[in-house]
């Protein structure tokens, strides 16, 4: 009796994962299209912080990589919507870097000190390449590491956004609906954590995931702080402006003197 109640219940907790683990999967993968939308609808990334895109994309390469390597090797709990999820999110990122390419940004650029952190980690990453890449136990360290990377990247990159938000007095040009649909995967990617360990016992590989989740959760409370609270008034009155000049596109076409390339030079940059 007590064996057939322990392995209803294994069902059981297999079951809750594998859907917590979904749902995480299908939020945290769409958080992403909000963005790519507000970006293409405004022909415009004023707002999105261009050093939280550069060091997104970063991170997921690693991310992916490690994820990948470790699941090569026989990991069980890495889930196959761990792996769905981390190519997603990097051919997300990298969309959201070709918009910033084609479209305006006014005065934004990618910092320097981002751009000199990104030479480390590359060159960090190469070095490392080529250290372990001698034996099996060595690439799973390596794997281990670049897991770590993006735990690292992840914290990194929201302190430019929340700096730009600040910097603005605004959160217009930063998706919302990303922040609450980012909230609602890192609280099922938590619930899948606890069941696997319940399940199967702690995993050291499952540390990036876990670290993940809390920093999406902390930093997302004070997005939300920022946009429902602090910038509340701001946002209201800068979606009202840029919204009027976009509707003063075909006047702008038929203007010589208005040049559409000013168009949101009013808004914070």
């Amino acid at each position: 009796y007590y064996l057939m109640s322990f392995n209803v219940d294994q069902v059981y907790l297999h079951l809750i994962s594998e859907i917590c683990g979904w749902i995480y999967f299908f939020a945290w993968s769409i958080s992403f299209y909000p963005q790519i939308f507000i970006n293409y609808k405004r022909k415009s990334v004023v707002g999105l912080s261009l050093d939280f895109i550069a060091l997104n994309i970063t991170g997921f390469v690693c991310y992916f990589t490690s994820l990948v390597v470790n699941k090569s090797n026989g990991d069980d709990n890495i889930h196959i919507q761990d792996l769905f999820f981390a190519g997603h999110a990097l051919f997300c990122c990298l969309v959201t870097g070709f918009q910033c390419l084609i479209y305006e940004k006014g005065t934004q650029d990618v910092s320097i000190v981002v751009r000199t952190l990104l030479v480390l980690i590359w060159g960090a990453i190469i070095v490392n390449i080529y250290l372990f890449s001698s034996n099996q136990e060595t690439i799973e360290m390596f794997a281990k590491q670049l897991g770590l990377y993006k735990v690292g990247i992840s914290f990194s990159k929201y302190l430019p956004q929340v700096y730009l938000n600040y910097k603005r007095k605004s959160t217009v040009g930063w998706s919302i609906e990303n922040v609450l649909l980012d909230f609602t995967g890192g609280v099922f990617s938590l619930i899948q954590l606890f069941v696997d360990e319940i399940q199967t016992g702690w995993d050291g590989n499952l540390i990036p995931k876990l670290l993940l989740s809390l920093e999406s959760l902390a930093f997302d409370v004070i997005f939300f702080g920022q946009h429902f609270f602090l910038y509340r008034a701001n946002n209201k009155s800068l979606v009202e402006l840029e919204y009027g000049q976009l509707a003063s596109e075909d006047d702008e076409e038929t203007d010589p003197l208005v040049s559409s390339t000013n168009r949101l030079e009013k808004l914070p940059q």
